[in-house]
């Protein structure tokens, strides 16, 4: 069991660096012009499927986010044909793009925690 958990986590923590990568030096799209930052994988029990949340700073417009949503979910089998030849496994888990607002409602807490004290 705990051997299971160790290598889950390990998996997850290369496929965030390795997916890092190659949005930073592979994925050249004009349509996303901010930095996106990879901030967690969830990989499941099975390791066949991988959730992939990313933050984007400054960016609090809800359209916007969802077409990046859609940008990064188009190049779902790029970035696994990628990770292919970057990692050594059985199968390379199946990847979908979430957002983490995380980063956003932190900041708006913080604002609130100001004001109060």
């Amino acid at each position: 069991m705990i051997l299971d958990f160790n290598r889950k986590c390990r998996i997850s923590t290369i496929i965030r660096k390795e997916i890092s990568n190659i949005l930073s030096f592979y994925i050249n799209d004009k349509r996303i012009n901010f930095l996106v930052t990879i901030s967690d994988v969830e990989i499941s029990k099975d390791l066949k499927y991988a959730k992939i949340f990313f933050t984007i700073l400054n960016i609090f417009n809800y359209k916007s986010i969802k077409n990046i949503i859609k940008i990064l979910n188009s190049y779902k089998r790029y970035i696994i044909k990628l990770l292919c030849k970057r990692i050594i496994l059985r199968t390379v888990p199946r990847l979908k793009f979430y957002y983490d607002n995380s980063l956003s409602e932190g900041s708006k807490i913080s604002k609130i925690l100001k004001k109060c004290f």
